[in-house]
């Protein structure tokens, strides 16, 4: 493909919500929060921090393949929990979520945690919208990966320095942020982090968390989520869950048009959502193994980064005369 699928339709969550909220108003008890995700991100950033720390005394490939086999899964529960966060789903206060996602993004290193809040609260938004939802791929990253298995492993591999690029297409939201205390607050704390770990215990310890970001969305196992959530398998279907094993460990972020639906039920009850639901999200096609996505992104030639839907946005309203 050389562009975008196009559509004028409206984003299905609003509408799959409403519908599921008259059949089923009781599930509206299953909004609210779980401070126990601040107990889930302590124990991660412990251990994170612990493994960068071990692994600082040992070889290069240690470093690696430690960050391979354990700290991608830690990084990512990380980042779920940042995700959680960002929709205000750990602690009833918004400053509490706040101070928790700075925490859950320290080990992450290269992620600003508000920053990042705020785009994916902009995805939620303006689903499918090119110039407000950043996590629609940049035409020019689409058209300079193309259809090549290499160039799509390379681009899966790059992902995290990939989305730091997409901001670029909204340079006001950017310099408003660039401008935010929080986020400059939450950037001071990355600084101070990142430099205290390679001073006190060691590059190695730093390679270590910033391997496990790249490998935590990358190629691995846990990567096939970058493709699951939005790229299209079905051109009338743009957002897709995951109801695989590996959302046992990487708190039910597979269930994702549950969560695009209700975007007020933490993690821990979303598989709930499906269960008081079935005639929702039973006929919705999903899928049973992100390594097996991921695989099948990399060899079809078919799938490229323009597989994705974007929406046309509202035109600007007239000037009153």
């Amino acid at each position: 493909m050389t562009d975008f699928v196009y559509s004028d339709l409206a984003d299905p969550h609003r509408q799959r919500a409403r519908a599921i909220l008259r059949a089923h108003p009781d599930v509206r008890r299953y909004f609210g929060t779980n401070a126990g995700s601040l107990v889930i991100v302590l124990v991660l950033m412990t251990l994170q921090i612990s493994l960068a720390t071990w692994v600082a005394n040992l070889g290069w490939w240690a470093v690696f393949a430690l960050a391979y086999a354990v700290g991608a899964f830690l990084n990512h529960g990380l980042l779920v929990m940042l995700h959680e966060c960002a929709h205000n789903l750990v602690l009833p206060r918004r400053i509490g979520n706040i101070l928790t996602g700075v925490l859950a993004g320290l080990p992450i290193i290269l992620i600003n945690a508000l920053a990042w809040s705020a785009y994916h609260l902009g995805h939620h938004a303006h689903q499918g919208m090119y110039s407000r939802d950043y996590d629609v791929p940049s035409r020019w990253e689409a058209r300079l990966i193309g259809h090549s298995a290499p160039a799509k492993a390379l681009w899966v591999l790059l992902a995290p320095l990939v989305l730091l690029t997409r901001p670029l297409r909204g340079r006001r939201q950017l310099a408003r942020l660039a401008g935010n205390r929080w986020v400059l607050l939450n950037l001071f704390a990355q600084l101070v982090f990142g430099l205290s770990v390679g001073i006190l215990v060691g590059g190695k310890a730093v390679a270590y968390m910033i391997a496990s970001l790249f490998f935590s969305i990358g190629l691995h196992p846990l990567g096939g989520r970058l493709i699951q959530e939005h790229f299209l398998t079905v051109r009338t279907q743009d957002t897709y869950s995951y109801y695989g094993p590996l959302n046992r460990v990487a708190f039910n972020v597979g269930y994702h048009n549950e969560h695009h639906d209700f975007p007020g039920v933490p993690w821990h009850r979303l598989p709930a959502i499906r269960r008081l639901a079935p005639e929702a999200y039973d006929p919705l096609v999903s899928y049973g193994s992100w390594t097996g996505l991921l695989l099948r992104f990399l060899a079809r030639r078919d799938l490229d980064l323009f597989q994705r839907l974007v929406r046309t946005e509202p035109k600007a309203r007239p000037p009153a005369s």
